[in-house]
């Protein structure tokens, strides 16, 4: 029996949650080594980002409303991943229009 050519294979397309939780083994160890940086006794890491390469494409395709679901609402996925290590808040993000993304994430103690 032959086999077909390795070049015909094609990658697995990942789901979403698959690409969430890919990008969740990445930024909580970010988000530990930052709060490590800070102090070791950091409750608390607040950032407001002011610019967004994401809000500029999909704002571009005049789609921020799916841009605010596909990559915006996976922050919260992301933090959820820390398995209560980390919480994130955030008021406004600059997808819809807000001039800044207001990042609050809180770290549980240690």
């Amino acid at each position: 029996m032959a086999c077909g050519n390795p070049r015909d294979v094609r990658p697995r397309e990942l789901s979403l949650l698959d690409k969430v939780r890919m990008q969740a083994h990445v930024l909580v160890p970010v988000l530990r080594t930052l709060r490590t940086e800070l102090g070791k006794d950091k409750e608390a890491l607040d950032l407001d980002v002011t610019r967004c390469r994401f809000a500029e494409f999909f704002r571009a395709l005049g789609e921020p409303e799916l841009g605010a679901l596909l990559i915006c609402e996976a922050d919260f996925d992301v933090a959820a991943a820390g398995k209560g290590e980390v919480s994130l808040d955030r008021a406004q993000t600059i997808m819809p229009g807000a001039p800044s993304c207001t990042f609050r994430h809180r770290f549980a103690p240690r």
